[in-house]
């Protein structure tokens, strides 16, 4: 199977606009709880589980930071509320657009500022809720 080429991935709010000077996206990642329903009738001496809660994760991203673009400007400000958001993360592939769809609230926004570089933001973003994975 042949690599899928991550150039032009986008992330943005739902109804909003890309959000501006993305570099790279890591997540959302999405793991699964277990909960142990071992018994004193468990006969094989192991453990037996069912299926818990499931976590969407955390999506981060760094940008290009320019504190005059709105899209920079709205992340800091649904941070400083507290404002969840729909966001989608579309992947540009060689079988047509792939799209995450999630909810989340934004939970960090950390500016880096190097003598001999660009201005950049890392972003956090908690999932809540169910996250609709590309299919």
């Amino acid at each position: 199977m042949a690599a899928t080429f991550a150039q032009g991935t986008k992330i943005k709010t739902t109804g909003g606009s890309n959000i501006a000077g993305v570099h790279s996206i890591s997540g959302p990642g999405m793991t699964g709880d277990v909960v142990d329903v071992s018994d004193q009738d468990t006969a094989s001496g192991f453990r037996a589980y069912i299926s818990g809660l499931r976590t969407g994760g955390q999506v981060t991203f760094d940008i290009s930071y320019t504190p005059s673009d709105a899209t920079h400007q709205q992340l800091i400000t649904d941070l400083k509320a507290g404002q969840e958001d729909n966001y989608t993360i579309t992947f540009n592939s060689d079988a047509g657009s792939k799209t995450f769809l999630f909810d989340a609230i934004p939970v960090g926004f950390e500016v880096t500022a190097p003598v001999d570089g660009a201005l950049i933001a890392s972003v956090t973003l908690q999932t809540t809720g169910d996250v609709t994975a590309p299919s």
